[in-house]
């Protein structure tokens, strides 16, 4: 999606609704868990093309060991990009403390509340 002429046919197709993966909220924590070194780059210039075609932008959010604690600056950064919703996916909490993970999720839901129109994101 980060070539226009790709994002084109598929907007000339029918498309409405787009959902792309989010894995950190800056290009160090996004491309070392993806483990290609521009695909945050990729990502803005897909968001970039897709805000001016008029789609509907989600965003999923894959929360790992790395991202965890940076929930909120997730929302904070895709919030400003104009994604209209954020599903979180819980890859794994193996080793993790489970009381960190309860932490950062309740912070990026409660900056989430204040980020997204009250139509998005109705009952955090």
């Amino acid at each position: 999606l980060a070539y226009p002429a790709f994002a084109e046919a598929l907007a000339g197709a029918g498309l409405t609704d787009v959902a792309l993966l989010l894995l950190g909220p800056d290009a160090a924590t996004h491309d070392a868990i993806s483990g290609n070194p521009r695909s945050f780059e990729l990502l803005h210039a897909a968001l970039d093309d897709l805000r001016g075609r008029r789609l509907r932008l989600r965003g999923d959010v894959l929360v790992t060991t790395r991202s965890v604690g940076r929930l909120a600056e997730v929302v904070e950064h895709f919030a400003a990009c104009g994604l209209h919703e954020l599903t979180f996916w819980l890859a794994s909490v193996h080793g993790l403390d489970a009381s960190r993970f309860a932490t950062s999720l309740k912070t990026a839901a409660r900056f989430a509340s204040s980020s997204m129109t009250s139509e998005i994101m109705p009952s955090l």
